[in-house]
């Protein structure tokens, strides 16, 4: 009788332990949602008495641009986990990045992190991989997204000294540069690895492809800049000549979201200093209405909250089938 006691503790322990599993991640979806929810509400309250009539071809571009450049981006982050010898295909990479992002709402910047190691370690990738190359991503990024957002700030704001602006901003792309060069972040990944008991090498990322990498995240900011243009053009009269200083802003402002770490996805950051630089570029408007900014910059982040869920529909749309092959 004991026996058969002892033979059936173990069948249930896994019973228990993946109930809990389950209820864990039930709770922390309805988290996610929740704080989502909230922060969709609430910045509607905010813009909802604004007379909004929008140019729905110009709002249809910015989204088809801004939709096309969510994927590039987890093209370019596949490509550095294959490139670190990781083995997942391009759709399984589509539906872990966006649901994952879906963490970056809840309070505290890991939860995104957290999310993307355990769902990639469910299709056998390891954390080092997957930390190494959310790594990578965040340096590639940054450096192009100073050099674009520093323009719009030294341009509009007369209080930064150029000449120490400048010397700052270059302070702080050599810096990264040199912090994302594959020697130094490779020596400081493999000696955390091993410290782990596990191995990661670098040998896919050289010098050059490091190189080409930034070059993509140039080109990644302007095309997120160019569907931010077109975003207000759907809903204020602006002309195109502006059309750099535009993705200068977005820029500006997504990437200072990204610094401030205290700001869950960068809530209230970003719209502050999108709102500040904007009202400077159409303080001498008379066709700009006074604190039409301040409404814009909200519901940029509304838009570009219900594209991440558009992404995310069309992400597990394509997973849909492997999915259920996998239950089967």
């Amino acid at each position: 009788m004991n026996e058969q006691q002892n033979e059936c503790k173990p069948g249930n322990n896994r019973t228990i332990i993946s109930f809990i599993k389950r209820i864990a991640v039930l709770i922390l979806v309805f988290l996610v949602f929740y704080y989502l929810l909230n922060n969709i509400i609430s910045n509607w309250i905010q813009v909802k008495n604004f007379s909004w009539r929008p140019n729905f071809i110009f709002l249809s571009v910015a989204t088809l641009l801004e939709i096309f450049i969510q994927f590039g981006g987890v093209f370019v982050w596949k490509k550095l986990i294959t490139s670190l010898g990781g083995d997942i295909t391009y759709r399984r990479c589509l539906k872990i990045w966006f649901t994952s992002a879906l963490g970056r709402y809840l309070p505290g910047k890991a939860w995104q992190m957290v999310g993307m190691i355990w769902l990639l370690s469910k299709q056998g990738i390891s954390s080092e991989i997957s930390v190494t190359a959310s790594i990578f991503v965040q340096l590639y990024s940054l450096i192009p997204g100073l050099v674009i957002g520093m323009f719009s700030i030294i341009f509009l704001i007369p209080i930064f000294n150029i000449t120490w602006t400048v010397l700052i901003l270059i302070i702080l792309i050599i810096f990264t540069i040199s912090f994302a060069h594959p020697k130094v972040i490779g020596k400081i990944t493999e000696y955390l690895a091993k410290k782990r008991g596990k191995q990661i090498t670098l040998s896919g990322i050289s010098l050059f492809s490091s190189f080409i990498y930034i070059l993509t995240y140039f080109g990644y900011w302007i095309i997120r800049g160019l569907a931010f243009f077109f975003f207000i053009k759907a809903w204020l009269s602006v002309p195109s000549d502006i059309v750099f200083l535009l993705i200068s802003i977005f820029t500006a402002s997504y990437v200072s979201g990204l610094l401030f770490l205290l700001a869950p996805g960068g809530i209230g950051v970003r719209e502050g200093i999108m709102q500040k630089l904007l009202e400077e570029v159409f303080k001498n408007s008379a066709k700009i209405a006074a604190g039409i900014t301040s409404a814009v910059s909200i519901l940029n982040r509304i838009w570009l909250t219900l594209i991440e869920m558009i992404c995310l529909l069309i992400s597990i749309a394509l997973n849909w089938g492997i999915d259920e092959k996998r239950k089967t």
